[in-house]
C-alpha cells in the first residue's frame, strides 16, 4: 500500500501486527513506494506541505480539538499528491514520509480518545508509508505501546523483538529496549527485563554523530537513572516507573 486509502482500513489483531512487524523487518522500505515520472509537485509546494504538516503535528497534542480536522485535511491533501501527481523518487520519498508522520500523529489522537481500532489502522497505514527505517521503528514502537496498554504485553514484546536488531541509531535502540523492558516487566520476566534495561543503557551511552529520530526526544540519561534506581526495588516498581 503506497498511499493511505482509508476506505480499505480494517481492524488488526495482535497476531497480524506481529506478522506486520516481521514483514517490516525483512523488507527494504523503498520497495513499498511507486514513483511516477518527474512533473507536477514543485519544490515550493512540497516545502509548504512539509512545513505546514510539521506545525500541525507539533500542535496536535496541546490543541487537539482545533487541529483534528486540519490534520485530517492535510493528510488527505498529501495522499492526493501521492496518488494523483507525478514526481521524482526523492520527492516521492518526502511525500510518503510526510504522510507517515501525519498518520502517526492522528493515530496518537485516536489512541488518546480510546479509539484503539482506528488508532491501530492509522499506525499501520503510517508504517506502509515510512520509507525511513528509523521512522518505521518508531511507528512499530507506538503499536507495541498500544498493545501493552490493551493488556497484550506478549505481543508488544514480540513486536519489539523484531524491531530492535534492525534499528541503527543508538538513541532509538535505547528507547526500544526500554519499551521492551516495560513489556517484560508486565510479564514478570525479571531476567529478560533487566537485560533489556542493561542494553538500553549501553545503547544510550553509544556515541552517534547522526541526529536522533524525533520520536526519541524523551530519551535521556535522567530517564535511565530513574529506571536503574527502581531496579533495586523489584519488578513491581519497574512496572510503575516504566509505565509513567
Amino acid at each position: 500500500m503506497t498511499s493511505l486509502d482509508r476506505r480499505s482500513f480494517i481492524a488488526y489483531t495482535s497476531g497480524s501486527l506481529a506478522v506486520l512487524a516481521n514483514q517490516w523487518a525483512v523488507t527494504e522500505p523503498g520497495r513499498f513506494a511507486h514513483f511516477a515520472a518527474p512533473g507536477e509537485v514543485d519544490a515550493e509546494m512540497l516545502d509548504w506541505l512539509e512545513a505546514t504538516g510539521a506545525e500541525l503535528i507539533r500542535l496536535a497534542t496541546e490543541r487537539r480539538r482545533r487541529t483534528r480536522h486540519l490534520l485530517d485535511a492535510h493528510l488527505t491533501t498529501v495522499t492526493e499528491f501521492i496518488s494523483e501527481s507525478r514526481y521524482t523518487p526523492a520527492v516521492g520519498q518526502r511525500l510518503h514520509t510526510l504522510a507517515a508522520s501525519l498518520a502517526q500523529a492522528i493515530a496518537w489522537q485516536h489512541f488518546d480518545e480510546r479509539r484503539h481500532a482506528s488508532a491501530g489502522r492509522f499506525w499501520h497505514a503510517a508504517l506502509h508509508n515510512a520509507h525511513q527505517r528509523e521512522l518505521g521503528a518508531g511507528i512499530l514502537s507506538d503499536l507495541a505501546y498500544q498493545l501493552l496498554w490493551l493488556g497484550d504485553a506478549r505481543a508488544a514484546a514480540d513486536i519489539l523483538e523484531h524491531v530492535i536488531p534492525r534499528t541503527q541509531h543508538p538513541a532509538a535502540r535505547s528507547l526500544l529496549h526500554l519499551c521492551q523492558a516495560r513489556a517484560l516487566a508486565v510479564l514478570n520476566e525479571d531476567g529478560r527485563c533487566r537485560r533489556a534495561l542493561t542494553a538500553a543503557e549501553k545503547a544510550l551511552d553509544t556515541v552517534s554523530y547522526d541526529p536522533a529520530p524525533a520520536w526519541c526526544s524523551s530519551m535521556s540519561h535522567a530517564v535511565m537513572r530513574s529506571v536503574n534506581l527502581s531496579q533495586r526495588r523489584g519488578v513491581s516498581q519497574l512496572v510503575y516507573v516504566l509505565a509513567s
